[in-house]
């Protein structure tokens, strides 16, 4: 009987250590890829390289897989459809447009950085 006891308590212990890794990394990666476009925002020429865009996306597909098994589908498309939306906004040189959609991109990864966060609140 004790030795059921011990194993559900070192199985119950593993999964929050592994749910508070999960948060940690989430939380990185969302913060970076809002670092990033932060970063090509605050370029002084406005004309963004799309080598640029495209090594960002890089980056992005990457973490993509890791995210796939934890996240909902909803918030890894919509992230997805904004870097085909920029990578077209920068191929066309509309970069009003690919400002928009840095300046969007930026602010869903802050959301989905701040929705994912360990907190009281996201737990009730």
């Amino acid at each position: 009987m004790k030795c059921r006891f011990i194993i559900a308590v070192i199985i119950f212990i593993l999964l929050i250590i592994c749910g508070v890794l999960q948060e940690i990394y989430v939380v990185q990666i969302f913060n970076e890829l809002s670092n990033r476009c932060s970063e090509i925002v605050s370029y002084d020429d406005v004309r963004y390289d799309l080598t640029d865009i495209t090594q960002l996306h890089k980056w992005w597909l990457k973490h993509l897989g890791r995210f796939e098994a934890i996240l909902p589908n909803y918030s890894i498309n919509e992230i997805e459809m904004l870097f085909g939306e920029l990578i077209g906004a920068v191929a066309a040189e509309d970069y009003k447009s690919a400002t928009a959609l840095l300046c969007r991109l930026r602010e869903t990864s802050d959301a989905l950085s701040q929705m994912f966060t360990l907190r009281l609140g996201n737990i009730l």
